[in-house]
């Protein structure tokens, strides 16, 4: 298997990862009830989006390396 293809699969795993955990979190966040639990549920949230963010950017690399290796 290439490893370009292999890389792009281990990133998806990840962004799987990133949704259920935001799953969790924005449930969490929605029955919060002190601030404490509010603003540590989001600033979660806010990190999940930035690692998000940050693997589509990985994945989008990928995928033109692996079209410019074709």
């Amino acid at each position: 298997m290439n490893l370009c293809f292999e890389t792009i699969l281990w990133l998806n795993e990840q962004l799987d990862r990133i949704h259920l955990e935001s799953i969790k979190y924005g449930e969490l966040l929605l029955g919060a009830v002190n601030k404490v639990s509010i603003d540590l549920y989001t600033n979660k949230l806010s990190q999940l989006e930035h690692e998000h963010q940050q693997i589509t950017k990985k994945i989008e690399k990928e995928k033109e390396y692996a079209k410019q290796n074709l």
